[in-house]
């Protein structure tokens, strides 16, 4: 059985960490969703937004920058703000701010 190499296992590692810091980024993404918008975290995904998701409206927008700063201990700039258009979007602003165990 060949055997693998310390760059190969180490790349496995970084890859099994890497996914399991996302599962854990989005339950805390997502727990966040679920509860400014009172909506259930299995209808939750990337591609939740504003126009398939009549709970996100102006106001909840706002709920969600302060709780998501709350929550992940950031700010977000007001480009970046704008720029959070879908869960998927929040999710690479976060890791832009080095979130990725949350």
């Amino acid at each position: 059985m060949p055997r693998a190499s310390a760059l190969s296992y180490k790349g496995y590692i970084d890859k099994t960490q890497q996914n399991s810091l996302d599962r854990r980024m989005l339950s805390g993404v997502f727990k966040v969703f679920s509860e400014v918008l009172g909506v259930p975290i299995e209808s939750i995904s990337d591609e939740t937004s504003p126009e398939n998701t009549s709970q996100w409206d102006s106001l909840q927008a706002m709920n969600l920058v302060i709780a998501l700063e709350a929550t992940f201990d950031v700010r977000f700039s007001t480009k970046e703000i704008l720029s959070m258009r879908t869960v998927g979007l929040v999710r690479k602003v976060l890791r832009n701010k080095g979130i990725s165990d949350a």
